[in-house]
């Protein structure tokens, strides 16, 4: 859920903000996986006939390219992409109200926690001082009814029988560890069911975690199922398996584990 802009972050960066700017594949560094955009619409029972678009002006942050916070446009609330610090903080305010007194913002919500999974390219260094700098960047995310995959499809091999051909750096596997369970130095292990596509990218469902190092409440089990749905995502395959046969439509067991560093 949305949280409100820190007044902390407002009083230190001051209002002035530089106009936003549309994200793009030129500053993009990873995009929501399949199974994350999959996956964050499992609750909503109808998906829209027709693709629906949902915008949102979001704080990124300098040194990490993480999303920090978002504001929609348009959809009841300003098509104008707020100007400073100061009126985005207001127009959160009033979305994070929104959201907790209406009953029907599934579609919205489910749009706004996919922008979160955004990483963006870092445009200034890592700051000595820890206070990082943002920049508003604007985003446009889809909800449509081909989100959520048939059940079932694929045809089951062993995991042994794929062969990775990317996988993504620690760095990026690291910008994905849920933060509550980083701050409680929580450590757990995911196993999913993961589909080759057909541009041998993973579409991963039925995240259960398997092992944890205490007991964890169904939220950051959740929020641990979601960071390896996206850690997957970034995997490609190579387009034969270890005997030869097409990789795509394969479906295969995968696991993976966050272990904390504390």
């Amino acid at each position: 859920m949305l949280a409100a802009v820190p007044l902390l972050l407002l009083a230190v960066q001051g209002t002035s903000m530089p106009p936003p700017v549309e994200a793009t594949p030129a500053n993009t560094v990873t995009a929501p996986s399949a199974g994350v955009r999959a996956a964050l619409v499992e609750g909503i029972a109808a998906l829209p006939a027709r693709p629906r678009a949902f915008r949102f002006q979001c704080m990124v942050g300098a040194s990490t390219g993480y999303v920090r916070a978002c504001i929609p446009l348009g959809d009841g609330f300003p098509e104008t992409p707020a100007g400073d610090l100061y009126t985005f903080g207001q127009r959160s305010d009033q979305f994070v109200a929104r959201i907790a007194a209406t009953a029907d913002h599934r579609l919205q919500d489910a749009a706004y926690a996919r922008v979160r999974f955004y990483r963006m390219v870092a445009t200034a260094p890592r700051p000595a001082d820890g206070i990082e700098a943002t920049r508003f960047i604007l985003f446009r995310e889809v909800i449509a009814a081909g989100d959520r995959p048939a059940p079932g499809t694929g045809t089951p091999v062993p995991r042994a029988e794929i062969v990775f051909d990317t996988t993504p750096g620690g760095d990026t596997l690291s910008s994905y560890y849920p933060p509550a369970a980083l701050h409680a130095a929580a450590s757990a292990s995911v196993q999913a069911s993961c589909l080759v596509q057909p541009d041998r990218t993973l579409l991963c469902t039925g995240g259960q975690v398997v092992r944890s190092s205490a007991a964890l409440d169904p939220a950051m089990q959740r929020q641990f199922v979601l960071a390896a749905y996206q850690s997957f995502g970034l995997f490609r395959v190579r387009a034969a398996t270890r005997s030869g046969a097409p990789a795509v439509g394969r479906r295969f067991p995968l696991s993976i584990t966050f272990q904390s560093p504390q």
